[in-house]
């Protein structure tokens, strides 16, 4: 997976939108108590953009019998960061049914040049009710209700999800996600099974699926990126690494590596770091670099 050379100020914030987008690609909280023995996993990953990094995120969750906790942190480095002061953070919390995350609670915050804009979405009762610090417009905040379901999870509690059950059928079916602001949808299919080696990027080794996934809006999109989209449609290959949980009594799919384009640039993402327990997730894999 090779990287290009290095893109412009406006391809970096619009690496920025579609990394919010692609949040399937990781603090306590409330909600969800974890009261028995959790396992911790940790994800770190480099994004870059036409050769040159620009995001580094990380994915920390604790999964347990009874629960999970998961939080994404993404910012902005290197040589992005003089042109753009950019982060998210998100969080989720829950439990699990079956091969489901339930979410209890979900906090998004994004950081832009001194500003910052929540959103805090709350599932109670078979009801879903949503605390922003900023105003949505009416026609997508209606848009939003009007297909919004308690089944409809946030991203991290989706990327939970697909982790469990995806490890059976790996890359097949939908996903739709809530996160607070606009619903979309991510639409899986299987490429073919892939090998990660010595000389790869990143820490994995070992076995993997290598997946089509493709971004379709749904709901609380701007007519803007609706006609962009109907004129291309927004296509990432990610590669999920099968991985043993203890916690959990089986198998689960990690992502460990994505492309795709964006504004018509390429966009790389690898691991620099991914442990399950404190152990790398394989006896092939590295923990760190």
């Amino acid at each position: 997976m090779a990287v290009s050379s290095p893109g412009s100020v406006s391809t970096l914030r619009g690496c920025a939108r579609g990394l919010a987008a692609a949040a399937v690609l990781s603090a306590g909280l409330g909600g969800e108590a974890l009261a028995a023995p959790t396992e911790p996993l940790s994800l770190s990953f480099e994004l870059f953009a036409k050769g040159v990094r620009v995001y580094a995120i990380d994915f920390d969750a604790d999964l347990g019998p009874s629960g999970y906790k998961a939080d994404v942190k993404a910012r902005t480095v290197g040589i992005a960061s003089w042109f753009i002061d950019e982060s998210y953070t998100l969080r989720a919390s829950g439990r699990f049914a079956g091969e489901q995350a339930r979410p209890a609670h979900y906090y998004d915050r994004k950081d832009e040049d001194g500003e910052s804009k929540t959103a805090e979405v709350s599932w109670a009762s078979g009801k879903v009710s949503a605390k922003r610090s900023y105003k949505l417009d009416s026609d997508r905040a209606a848009a939003v209700q009007k297909v919004l379901t308690p089944t409809i999870p946030d991203p991290l509690s989706a990327i939970l999800t697909r982790a469990i059950d995806m490890a059976d059928q790996p890359c097949k079916g939908a996903q739709r996600i809530y996160d607070g602001k606009q619903i979309y949808e991510f639409v899986f299919s299987f490429v073919k099974r892939d090998d990660f080696g010595e000389r790869d990027a990143g820490v994995y080794r070992g076995p993997s699926y290598q997946c089509k996934v493709e971004y379709k809006p749904v709901a609380g999109q701007s007519e803007r990126k609706l006609k962009r989209l109907a004129k291309k449609r927004q296509i990432y290959r990610v590669w999920f690494a099968p991985v043993a949980s203890k916690a959990l009594g089986r198998d689960i799919l990690l992502p460990i590596a994505a492309t795709g384009e964006v504004k018509g640039h390429d966009v790389v993402i690898y691991t620099r770091a991914a442990t399950i327990a404190g152990r790398p997730l394989n006896q092939k894999s590295l923990a760190s670099r």
